[in-house]
């Protein structure tokens, strides 16, 4: 993967539980910051009762390879955070990451 091509930093991170005031909660801790080039692909309008309500779109994002990233972690980009739904290492050479998020409403 060619380094100019990753041209956005976002920051993944993993859910943690913690306990506060005798109650187990669950909050987020960074994984890893790491450069990466998010594009949209997929978007979809829901209607209810003919009123559009909400957007909701795709982004497909390569990152050097990491073999810890998981369908269960997110990551956040210019104060917006994203779901990661999906993840794929593209190829045995190990050199990227593919993975598939739709931004948090």
């Amino acid at each position: 993967m060619r380094a100019g091509k990753l041209n956005t930093v976002i920051v993944i991170q993993q859910p943690s539980k913690v306990y506060a005031s005798g109650v187990q909660v669950e909050t987020w801790t960074t994984l890893v910051q790491c450069w990466a080039n998010l594009k949209p692909v997929v978007s979809n309008e829901f209607e209810k009762s003919n009123v559009k309500f909400q957007a909701e779109t795709h982004y497909e994002v390569r990152i050097r390879h990491n073999p810890d990233v998981k369908p269960e972690h997110r990551f956040t980009n210019g104060g917006d955070t994203y779901h990661i739904f999906g993840v794929i290492h593209t190829d045995e050479a190990k050199r990227e990451t593919v993975l598939y998020a739709k931004k948090a409403i």
